[in-house]
């Protein structure tokens, strides 16, 4: 499975300013490179200073190395998929042990082959570096530890915008991709975790300890997030995090009571075996939601959003500082769905217009009335109209597909995609349309009329024969799509009998 890998993008102004604040030494800062003026990365770290920089070029290297307490940055010239630092299934491959702080950064390689009981990838004791834009790829937890790619003890380290791919460990309570225990208050976000065979994040350390857990996107394993509930965890914040295709999505161990609960905000849980195990279901409930995050290629490991994702827009950067930037280094917080209110996204990619996403309409008005009489009899009406944000490229209902969504505060409500072709055009009044006869459920009805103003349309869409008690009061979104132009509005609406007005 090909997964989109990181790049060097991650809060490299932060990393500077922490090079500037270190502690001055007796030398100037320096850079050193490898091979060319070392032989191998542990002689470069044994040998450089407080402030300094190792930058290693493109290879292969076979070494289990340690940062010696130093604030130093080690960097890879290429990035992560033309720098290995191969641990030889012998033992953990990198170790951070001597109290490194912030200015301990390492950043843009693959480690691999690390195999340990404890971090088998990276080991984290007594310290909290900075980990950015790296991948860790088949690294194995032995059995009784923690940490298959990052283990860490009495650790508050950085952990952003890394790749989590086909790391191993066994079941037991600590294990996990990555485990922290003991002192620890990590912040882990902006990471990705795909095909790792056990929990991803796993968390079990004592009251007063305040981990951020945010903006990751985990899919596959046995477990999303684990989380020990045996002390007081509602000062640990999981938000904003996608967690599909899992054993469990959020296991929450030992629970004691509701108030102990870990604090889940504006989480996205779907397609799990068991959405949450320990905890009551949080769908609905602080912006959580249930629902298909619509990634663009999960199954070649793209997962990025595609316009009209239910995860675009609905995150929550109140409280805890995020990244201004997210996995790829696009800007984090940007206006994905076009309705001038800039939220996060959800997950570890903020969606980006670009040559795969969809042009926002220059304006866009809508309204719905949801019928709701029984399941499979239920129906709706929806009207509006658009202006084209990019109107050199036009738009043409018989060549281009036509997407209609109706979600709310938990989720797709409804959801039909009308392929090219359907739509038939009538005369020169530049007008479309599109009927099914019969008693087939879905979209039944619509129509598009060009008016008089340059790139402004009006619309109207009916669907019937459908089952939408499931929609809320309010708000309702309501998204169309046309080709590669799309609006999106979220709808205040109010109730009369059984059917919902919005607005």
């Amino acid at each position: 499975m090909r997964i989109h890998s990181p790049v060097c993008s991650v809060r490299s102004a932060i990393i500077a300013l922490l090079i500037l604040l270190a502690p001055l030494a007796a030398q100037a800062q320096t850079t050193i490179h490898v091979p060319a003026d070392f032989a191998t990365i542990q002689a470069a770290i044994t040998q450089a200073r407080d402030g300094d920089t190792v930058s290693v070029a493109p290879g292969t290297y076979l070494e289990h190395i340690d940062f010696l307490g130093k604030a130093i940055v080690l960097q890879s010239d290429a990035g992560p998929q033309q720098t290995i630092i191969d641990g030889g299934n012998s033992g953990t491959v990198v170790m951070f042990q001597n109290a490194e702080g912030a200015g301990s950064v390492l950043h843009g390689f693959t480690i691999r082959n690390g195999l340990a009981s404890f971090g088998a990838g990276m080991e984290i004791e007594n310290a909290s570096p900075t980990i950015t834009g790296n991948i860790f790829d088949h690294n194995v937890q032995s059995s009784g530890g923690f940490g298959a790619a990052i283990g860490g003890g009495n650790a508050s380290p950085l952990i952003e915008g890394n790749l989590f791919t086909n790391n191993s460990c066994d079941g037991q309570f600590l294990a996990g991709v990555v485990s922290l225990v003991n002192g620890s208050s990590p912040e882990i976000v902006n990471n990705v975790f795909a095909n790792n065979p056990c929990a991803a994040i796993d968390v079990t350390i004592p009251e007063g300890n305040h981990p951020r857990v945010a903006n990751n996107t985990i899919v596959g394993g046995t477990i999303g997030i684990r989380v020990d509930a045996r002390i007081n965890t509602s000062e640990q914040i999981f938000k904003n995090n996608i967690i599909v295709n899992s054993g469990t999505g959020l296991l929450v161990d030992f629970l004691s009571g509701p108030a102990n609960a870990p604090t889940w905000k504006n989480n996205l849980v779907f397609n799990n075996g068991t959405n949450y195990t320990g905890i009551a279901d949080q769908t609905g409930i602080n912006g959580n939601l249930s629902v298909d995050p619509l990634f663009v290629n999960p199954g070649a490991g793209d997962f990025h959003l595609q316009p009209g994702s239910p995860a675009i827009d609905v995150g929550d950067n109140v409280g805890v500082p995020l990244p201004d930037t997210d996995f790829d280094g696009n800007v984090r917080v940007a206006d994905g769905n076009n309705d001038t209110i800039a939220a996060p996204d959800l997950g570890a990619y903020e969606f980006k217009s670009g040559a795969a996403a969809a042009t926002p309409f220059a304006a866009f008005a809508s309204n719905v009335s949801i019928h709701k009489e029984r399941p499979g009899k239920d129906h709706f009406h929806a009207r509006g109209s658009f202006i084209l944000g990019d109107d050199s490229n036009g738009i043409d209902p018989t060549a281009e597909e036509l997407a209609f969504t109706l979600a709310d505060d938990s989720g797709k409500v409804f959801e039909q995609i009308l392929p090219a072709g359907v739509m038939r055009q009538h005369d020169s009044r530049k007008s479309w349309s599109y009927r099914v006869g019969g008693q087939s459920p879905g979209i039944r009805y619509v129509k598009l009329k060009a008016t008089r103003t340059e790139g402004r349309f009006e619309f109207e869409i009916v669907g019937k024969g459908l089952d939408l008690h499931a929609a809320a009061k309010a708000p309702v979104t309501l998204t169309i799509r046309i080709g590669d132009e799309i609006g999106t509005q979220n709808l205040p609406c109010r109730i009369s009998a059984s059917t919902l007005k919005c607005p």
